[in-house]
């Protein structure tokens, strides 16, 4: 179960991915290197940059809506991404949500020590996708 700091945290972390996918978005479709996009090269994995074009980021976008969707209603006993984007997707509202408590925790103590270890155990069906950030393990089968 979560604690409704820690929701709030994680739905803020969903608002700030948003906010910067679209500024990628707006980016990309001014023509401006993808390669310039520090959301996209800190969230997803850079084997498959070359995939990561306008139409990739707006289905990503609607894959972090999606999840903050879900996070917002959350009982606490489903799993909530249901492909490996959306896990993807999940892991980034995490870490964006850990970086927004910390920069909260500066003012407020109520956010100190925020952990979503509980959260990702049962959030996530599993951490397969983690392998998609090993480069060693690239073009294994």
């Amino acid at each position: 179960m979560i604690t409704n700091i820690q929701r709030d945290a994680l739905l803020s972390g969903a608002i700030i991915l948003i906010d910067e996918l679209f500024m990628d978005l707006i980016s990309i479709t001014n023509e401006k290197a993808i390669d310039n996009s520090m959301t996209l090269d800190e969230y997803l994995p850079p084997q498959f940059k070359h995939h990561y074009n306008e139409l990739f980021v707006k289905k990503f976008i609607v894959c972090v809506i999606r999840l903050s969707e879900h996070i917002e209603t959350w009982k606490g006993e489903e799993e909530i991404p249901a492909s490996t984007a959306e896990c993807i997707a999940l892991r980034a509202i995490v870490k964006e949500a850990e970086m927004w408590s910390e920069m909260k925790n500066e003012k407020d103590d109520k956010y100190s020590q925020m952990d979503f270890t509980e959260f990702e155990d049962i959030a996530f069906p599993d951490f397969d996708f983690k392998l998609l950030f090993n480069p060693a393990l690239d073009a294994l089968s």
